[in-house]
């Protein structure tokens, strides 16, 4: 997530990134919500502030954070949307008229401890589910950019 701020940043921007500030790239901290917040002392001017974000960010566990409670989104993206369980996504995509799930639903799947969880079928991520039923609707990507410069170049040549 703070990967793709980082762009924002250089291209000017602007975001607001909601989470615990441990959490957060260095390069970005100036813009969480608690730094750009922290002289707001009414709830209308936070609520203002809010409103005139075009991009707010969080991971979906940030997704109940109280400045997402009466906010809604025209595009919601989940980047490693395999690895997410089913219900996390769904409260992520409740903010949004349309979504995008970024993943591999062949790399690792959601991690769930509960025995009884993993056999109800949890462990299966939504990415997973709608890639399997609606093939036609999954676009694999032709290049790879994130990884180390000799493993990406075999990626794209075998690809």
């Amino acid at each position: 997530l703070d990967n793709i701020l980082i762009k924002l940043i250089a291209n000017g921007i602007d975001f607001v990134r909601l989470g615990r500030r441990h959490k957060i790239h260095p390069t970005v901290y100036p813009f969480a919500a608690e730094v750009v917040c922290s002289e707001f002392s009414m709830v209308t001017q936070l609520e203002k502030f809010y409103t005139s974000k075009k991009v707010m960010a969080t991971t979906c566990h940030g997704t109940g954070h109280a400045a997402l409670s009466r906010h809604s989104f025209d595009v919601c993206i989940i980047d490693e949307a395999s690895q997410i369980t089913l219900p996390m996504c769904l409260g992520a995509l409740r903010l949004a008229e349309t979504f995008v799930l970024v993943g591999d639903q062949y790399q690792l799947p959601p991690l769930v401890q509960s025995s009884l969880a993993r056999e109800g079928g949890m462990s299966v991520s939504m990415f997973r589910r709608l890639a399997e039923a609606h093939p036609a609707a999954v676009t694999n990507l032709q290049h790879q950019y994130r990884m180390h410069k000799d493993v990406m170049l075999l990626s794209n040549t075998l690809a």
